[in-house]
């Protein structure tokens, strides 16, 4: 498989094992948390390690950041938030047949000897709020 070349700042947003990296320019300021708070009062979020929202933040995700251009106010939160200056990535293609119907992503990078897939800050919120309007 051979990689597509990618050049620019990126964010590597973790939670849990699961590690997206998206374009600097759709995440906002990061803000520390001492807790993520339950998603009940409407501002905070959090991702499960399958790409699903969860009632509450689990113990450990301690930063949260908006994702650009989204007006709801929602900050998502994350273990780890990592600003990649002009980082130099090989994206490979994730094959078909490991995607799910309606997968944000479809390309993956490989940092410090991990998956980290690619994605944009709109896909992720729209794919893990799908429930919320259903």
């Amino acid at each position: 498989m051979i990689g597509m070349p990618l050049h620019g700042d990126f964010v590597l947003l973790r939670a849990g094992r699961l590690a997206l990296v998206v374009p600097q320019r759709e995440v906002g300021e990061a803000r520390h948390l001492g807790t993520c708070p339950a998603r009940g009062d409407g501002r905070f979020a959090a991702l499960s390690e399958a790409m699903t929202l969860m009632r509450a933040c689990p113990p450990g995700r301690f930063v949260a950041a908006a994702f650009a251009g989204d007006d709801t106010g929602v900050l998502w939160c994350w273990d780890e938030l990592r600003v990649l200056i002009g980082a130099r990535l090989q994206a490979k293609e994730i094959p078909g047949m490991l995607l799910a119907a309606n997968a944000p992503v479809a390309r993956y990078v490989e940092l410090d000897g991990d998956v980290a897939y690619l994605c944009c800050a709109r896909d992720i919120a729209r794919f893990a709020m799908r429930e919320m309007s259903a």
